[in-house]
Order: structure tokens, then sequence, then C-alpha cells
């Protein structure tokens, strides 16, 4: 039988988690994103900017939390952590929620001037979708597509 994780850690990791995902969110470019987050599959008709740009930075956070996916492996862990972010909006939680705020502000900016049309409407042609796990989300902003499958 595992031993019960303590309150106090599990705080503690609640806090970790909201501090290191503002920190990454800081300074962070469209670019980085899209060099990075592999395979991304859309229903042109269904989306829009923000939501791909949302999409698109809950996947670059996703890629720096093993610690957190282990963690929740503990069903103790799970309820005890959900307990404590009810209980009291963490300090680290309010400046993540205010940096994920201007990240997808500034994010949304970057992605409309990249990849929209000038009605503000996605342009599919300047977005390459692979179904490949070794290509990469985006093609540079005018680039020509071809029409490989």
């Amino acid at each position: 039988m595992k031993p019960k994780i303590s309150e106090k850690t599990v705080h503690q990791l609640v806090q970790k988690f909201y501090q290191e995902r503002a920190e990454r969110l800081h300074l962070l470019k469209l670019d980085a994103i899209t060099a990075q987050i592999p395979v991304a599959l859309w229903h042109p008709e269904s989306e829009s900017a923000d939501k791909v740009v949302t999409r698109l930075i809950e996947k670059h956070l996703e890629r720096f939390e093993d610690w957190w996916k282990k963690a929740m492996q503990d069903p103790g862990f799970c309820v005890d952590a959900l307990r404590i972010r009810r209980q009291c909006k963490m300090r680290q939680q309010f400046a993540y929620d205010r940096e994920f705020s201007k990240a997808q502000s500034r994010l949304t900016l970057q992605f409309i001037n990249c990849y929209c049309t000038a009605d503000y409407e996605i342009d599919w042609k300047k977005i390459v979708v692979f179904n490949k796990r070794d290509n990469k989300f985006a093609s540079k902003p005018g680039s020509q597509l071809s029409a490989a499958h």
C-alpha cells in the first residue's frame, strides 16, 4: 500500500504546476509553439483563431508536465489536488490565469497576422497539417502547399 501524500505536498505540487505554466507563457511566441507541436488535426469549418491558439498553448504546456501526469496516477493525490484547488485560489493560479490570457491574446494576434485572410478568416492553405508524427504544425506564412496525399 502506498503512503498517502501529505496535504502540504499536494498543495506545493499544485502551486508548482501553476507557477511553471505561468513562467512558460510569459514570453511565448507562436513560432516557438508551431515549431514543436507535431500533428494537429482540426475541422476548418468549426475553428477560429482563438480556439486554435488555445489548443496550441495547451499542447505546448503539456509537453513539460510528465511529473504532473505521474502524480495524477495516484487517486488520492487527484482527490486532494481538486479539493485544495477548489478551497483556495493560489497566487500561482492567478499568475497563471493572467499569463495565459496575455499569451492567448498575443499569440492570437500573431496567428491572425500569419494565417488569416484580410476578412480575419483562417487561410487553411497557409497551414500545413500532415497526419505523420514527424511533421510539424505550420508552414512559413505565404508558402505554397503541395497537394500531395
